[in-house]
């Protein structure tokens, strides 16, 4: 590339292309990593149908992605494809090689097109041995050429939830940073395994059906936890991407179908509550059909049928818990702050 070339690329970088107000990424040598949302320009392709040059002979239709601090890009439940660019512009002395983080490991296709032309695919629906590099989450490597400029270019597609956290990251960083999260994903599955053991031991001493289905409860939610974190595409099923798409919402949908067992068993609903059960029967049934609904219906339909059914049931739920919590019932008041404390959680997630 000309001097002259670069020069104009990289003005092309800050000060945005028609139709354009994102900034580019600047890149120093301290940079450890950045996150890109609020440099992100955003295309939609309704059909589906459009190639690289096509985005780029559309570059001035593109739009900031309104992000403007470290959340990620979310176009909730979209049939359409999404095209989103990110300008780089190094300095001198900061390094031509980075990584590309895509930290969402459920999308069903992530398509890559660095800056020197090159062009990487992967996805939920590919084999993990399709990624570039062996991760949870989808990382592509950037390689900037001696200017210091370019453009990086994602194509995704996914019936679920096309939620787009992007992150760049020098190696080292990247790797430390990693180093770290798999650590604590570890010792979170690890607290996840010893409950369902332990649940498992009373059940076989005390025949109460309430630890069983607290044992399924925990063995579900770390099914969808497996599959939302990326370590069962990984190391469970790495060959099988057919059922590694179909673990995240089966396994959410078993949660919710055994955690409605579970409550209506632990707070006698049946006794305490005849209206409220039939309820929770009706919802627990629900979550049945989402668990296999994949196997019938569009993926996107089961998915929107799981998120909505959970969040009435988690209504449902904290409802009998106030009621049997006021009326004096052992136990309710344990149950409540279990119940909001895992509820807390799936909001910040």
């Amino acid at each position: 590339m000309s001097r002259i070339a670069a020069l104009i690329l990289l003005l092309t970088c800050l000060f945005g292309q028609a139709g354009s107000s994102a900034a580019a990424v600047r890149l120093m040598s301290d940079t450890r990593s950045v996150s890109l949302a609020p440099h992100v320009l955003v295309l939609e392709d309704p059909t589906g149908t459009m190639t690289l040059a096509d985005a780029q002979r559309r570059a001035g239709e593109f739009k900031p992605s309104a992000v403007r601090d470290d959340a990620a890009i979310n176009f909730g439940y979209s049939s359409a494809a999404w095209w989103l660019r990110v300008d780089l512009a190094a300095e001198a002395n900061a390094p031509r090689d980075w990584l590309l983080e895509v930290a969402f490991p459920t999308l069903d296709s992530v398509e890559y097109f660095g800056p020197g032309g090159e062009r990487l695919a992967t996805g939920d629906r590919l084999p993990f041995t399709a990624r570039p590099l062996p991760h949870r989450n989808f990382v592509f490597p950037v390689h900037l050429d001696e200017s210091g400029v370019g453009s990086a270019w994602l194509r995704i597609v996914s019936e679920g939830t096309l939620t787009v956290p992007l992150r760049l990251w020098g190696h080292e960083a990247f790797w430390q940073d990693s180093l770290v999260s798999y650590a604590m994903l570890s010792v979170y599955f690890g607290m996840l395994l010893a409950l369902a053991l332990y649940n498992l031991l009373l059940w076989l001493s005390l025949r109460d059906v309430n630890y069983l289905s607290y044992v399924m409860f925990a063995i579900s939610m770390a099914v969808g936890q497996l599959s939302l974190n990326g370590l069962g595409n990984q190391f469970l099923w790495p060959g099988w991407p057919a059922w590694g798409n179909l673990a995240f919402s089966g396994g959410f949908a078993a949660t919710g179908l055994f955690g409605a067992l579970f409550t209506r068993g632990f707070l006698e609903t049946r006794r305490n509550l005849p209206r409220l059960d039939g309820a929770i029967i009706g919802l627990a049934g629900l979550f049945a059909v989402c668990a296999v609904a994949p196997l019938l219906v569009p993926y996107r339909l089961a998915a929107i049928l799981t998120s909505l059914t959970g969040v009435t049931f988690s209504i449902v739920a904290v409802a009998a818990g106030l009621r049997c919590w006021r009326a004096g019932q052992p136990g309710a008041r344990i149950f409540l702050l279990a119940w909001t404390a895992l509820l807390v959680g799936v909001v910040v997630v």
